[in-house]
């Protein structure tokens, strides 16, 4: 179940000056609770795999069956102005959006289980569980701010002959924030390593971070 609200501003502050923004919040509430009790192809609180949100069947990993998302929130802004000066156009994209969510599961062998229960897992000497440690919803990463400027120029040639001079500053001020990578099926890949284990350091290690600044610059010619 979903809960949000939306907010849209478009104004015109004065002449050649444009604003646009708005901001977002939601909560998404999952509980599959029903699905795991008296259902004949799984154990309680077993799925399939480690995914969120769980499918539930047979398998080897122990999973959440009822979590939100806690509110969310994203905010985004976009301007332009006009300079009366030489007739300089100055744009920017401000996106303030939310981290990415931090979860850890651990893959316990028998190795990891035995000296806490006192006995091997059921199920052989290769039996392993996965174990989620984080609840889904309640650890993120600090928020991702963004911005993105361009700066343009017209130079007029004559007739209807129009020159266009562009630049364009992404990421203006160099954000490293770990962002998923994209995807054509589905949700994107996660943009942190969430697999847990003492004995290794890349737990919360990013996969992917947001793109370095850099500076494009490009002409447009109108006749």
């Amino acid at each position: 179940m979903f809960d949000g609200i939306d907010v849209a501003v478009n104004a015109r502050l004065r002449g050649d000056f444009f604003v646009t923004g708005g901001f977002a919040t939601g909560n998404i509430r999952f509980n599959m609770c029903d699905s795991f009790v008296d259902n004949p192809v799984t154990q309680f609180g077993i799925a399939t795999s480690a995914a969120i949100p769980p499918t539930v069947g047979n398998g080897t990993s122990f999973a959440y069956c009822k979590w939100d998302t806690s509110w969310l929130t994203q905010a985004k802004l976009t301007g332009s102005y006009t300079l009366p000066w030489q007739d300089i156009q100055i744009g920017g994209v401000l996106q303030n959006l939310p981290g990415q969510q931090i979860l850890a599961t651990w893959n316990i062998v028998q190795a990891d289980a035995t000296p806490s229960l006192g006995r091997p897992l059921s199920g052989g000497a290769n039996t392993s569980r996965t174990v989620p440690l984080i609840k889904p919803g309640t650890m993120y990463t600090p928020r991702r701010t963004q911005v993105d400027l361009r700066f343009g120029k017209t130079v007029r040639m004559g007739g209807s002959k129009r020159l266009q001079l562009m630049a364009d500053v992404y990421n203006a001020f160099n954000s490293n924030a770990a962002v998923g990578a994209t995807s054509n099926a589905g949700e994107p890949p996660a943009a942190i390593n969430t697999t847990y284990s003492p004995t290794n350091t890349t737990w919360l290690k990013p996969l992917n971070i947001l793109q370095a600044r850099y500076v494009k610059f490009g002409a447009q010619f109108n006749f």
